[in-house]
């Protein structure tokens, strides 16, 4: 069985203090809208998460007909980080894209991945690449879901159907500043 997660996460550098009190403030906000509660079915392999699905969860994820197994589904809990971390797709990993030309990131992005997400991680400095058309960016500016991102605090549901639109967009909104998805598959 495959394993698989969301992960919405803010890109810009944050002191510490500032990372601890947008996390409070989402967790404080999933938990009036009951879509997260205390896991109080805690295993290290079955359900490693703080947080597990609340009861009205459902009603931010598009519907599928298996939503109904979710809470039965191991490793079906909700990660709210507050550490610095590299959000990686893995089996997902494909290049993001321009946003001017949809061209592909320029082979930089590839050639020098390991040094550029290790520099972003360490010392909170994103890259900046420039594509074929001339358009440059830092790389959380560029598109697509299934990209590395760096960054704090995150939110990260695993193993839930694929959340609406307008709860992303709500928990982009409560992160603030510059965000990233990422969709991990492994």
């Amino acid at each position: 069985m495959s394993e698989f997660s969301v992960t919405v996460v803010r890109l810009d550098a944050l002191s510490d203090r500032q990372i601890q009190h947008i996390a409070a403030t989402i967790t404080t906000k999933l938990l009036e809208l009951k879509v997260i509660a205390l896991n109080n079915r805690f295993n290290e392999l079955w359900q490693p998460s703080a947080w597990m699905v609340g009861a009205e969860f459902g009603s931010v994820v598009v519907d599928v007909p298996w939503a109904d197994s979710v809470q039965a589904t191991a490793n079906s809990g909700v990660d709210i980080t507050t550490t610095r971390e590299v959000h990686h797709p893995a089996g997902n990993d494909e290049e993001p894209r321009c946003r001017q030309c949809r061209a592909s990131a320029p082979t930089d992005y590839t050639t020098f991945y390991d040094d550029w997400v290790q520099i972003w991680l360490d010392e909170s400095t994103e890259p900046v690449f420039t594509c074929t058309c001339g358009w440059d960016a830092p790389i959380g500016d560029w598109e697509g879901e299934f990209s590395v991102a760096v960054g704090a605090p995150a939110i990260t549901f695993h193993n839930w159907p694929d959340l609406t639109p307008d709860f992303l967009h709500e928990l982009q909104r409560l992160l603030g500043g510059r965000t990233a998805v990422v969709r991990t598959h492994l």
